[in-house]
Order: structure tokens, then C-alpha cells, then sequence
């Protein structure tokens, strides 16, 4: 996507965000609601920087998700593949 369009598309974004970002020496940076919320409105959106099992689960692969009996292992990180994830 070109640079225009992306600051474009911020720039409709920004006009119609419930919230404003500040910064101040006390509280640092932080949201303040720049219009009443409604209770259970959607304020902000974003995908996970990163994606893995939950820590009471079974082990699993952290290539495919399948489960594995842990005698497979990554060589660098130590942590559970199955056989067919290199």
C-alpha cells in the first residue's frame, strides 16, 4: 500500500477514534476518551505480536500446533516439534 493512501486512511482513522494519546510527566503516556463510550464499544483493535500454546495445556508443536510427546525438540530453543516441522 503506498505511503499516501496509509496516512490517508490514519488521517480518517484519527477523526474517528473515541480517544486521544497524551503524555504528561505524572501519568506518562496514556488515553483519555475524547467523546462519552458507550459500555462494551469496541475503543481499540490490534493483532498479538505473537502467538503460541497456553501454559496448562498439553505439549505442542510450535510449528503446526499438533500435540507432541516431547521427544522432539528445536535445536536452538529446546522447546517441542513434531517430526515434521525442521
Amino acid at each position: 500500500m503506498a505511503l499516501k493512501t496509509l496516512l490517508k486512511r490514519d488521517r480518517l482513522e484519527a477523526a474517528e477514534r473515541s480517544y486521544e494519546i497524551r503524555t504528561n510527566e505524572v501519568e506518562g503516556r496514556h488515553m483519555v476518551a475524547s467523546r462519552d463510550i458507550k459500555a462494551g464499544e469496541l475503543i481499540v483493535q490490534e493483532l498479538p505480536c505473537s502467538l503460541g500454546p497456553g501454559h496448562f495445556t498439553a505439549p505442542v508443536c510450535l510449528g503446526c500446533y499438533k500435540f507432541v510427546d516431547g521427544s522432539a525438540l528445536c535445536s536452538r530453543c529446546g522447546w517441542p516439534l513434531c517430526s515434521e516441522v525442521k
